[in-house]
């Protein structure tokens, strides 16, 4: 069965925004644990602040496409396919690794542009592998720094231990996961490079006017006996 004649296969599946529409859900949780919390019950408010501060990030800003996640492997791609060293400022393992790959990988195309496609493209899933915990690691660190952590544990502590349990406190936090942490920032970074290798994979070199797909796919078909 081919997946893709079915829309959901591009689109996802139709309930999911109703196996994660949690707000109300979410809302009369938070409610019940604030009448249990009494004169206490400007900690939950104050714990839920925390979280939403955290979940307001623009994704769409934060990975535009003028800052990709992949810029540091590109530039070493191109300087690579330009026969070129790493720069000064770059020398680390990963730039010595596109180095070595390119060495080992000497390709018959003329285009540096088309070379330097193909050594992306064959290097990016290695890259995204080691490096993207990292750089969205990076990332939330600003957000971070506009919520309070430490604050968030402690009223965590504070309110379960008013309750007497986790329990309640548990299923409000995974009601709020579902309603605001649908797509977590580590998956969506993922997509965005996808899209973007996707759109690269489209380009045509100009020797052959063949697009970058199609050259990999010859590549491969040439290494089979």
């Amino acid at each position: 069965m081919n997946i893709f004649e079915r829309e959901n296969a591009w689109l996802g599946a139709a309930d999911f925004v109703a196996g994660h529409d949690t707000l109300e859900s979410f809302l009369s949780q938070a409610r019940m644990i604030r009448r249990r919390l009494g004169t206490h019950a400007y900690k939950l408010d104050e714990y839920i602040r925390q979280l939403l501060i955290a979940c307001s990030t623009p994704l769409d800003e934060v990975f535009s496409a003028d800052d990709p996640l992949t810029r540091p492997l590109s530039a070493q791609c191109r300087r690579a396919a330009q026969g070129l060293p790493p720069e000064q400022e770059r020398q680390d393992i990963f730039a010595r690794e596109v180095q070595e790959y390119a060495a080992k990988h000497p390709l018959p195309n003329q285009e540096a542009n088309t070379r330097y496609l193909i050594y992306f493209c064959h290097m990016v899933g290695k890259f995204l592998h080691e490096h993207l915990p990292t750089l969205v690691q990076d990332i939330w660190y600003d957000t971070e720094t506009r919520m309070d952590s430490a604050l968030l544990d402690k009223l965590y502590s504070e309110i379960c231990g008013i309750l007497g349990s986790e329990t309640d406190m548990e299923k409000l936090n995974e009601l709020f996961a579902k309603r605001f942490l649908a797509v977590p920032m580590l998956h969506f970074a993922f997509q965005i490079t996808s899209n973007a290798l996707a759109e690269l994979l489209l380009e045509r070199d100009p020797e052959t006017s063949r697009e970058i797909i199609r050259l990999l796919l010859d590549a491969e078909d040439a290494q089979t006996p």
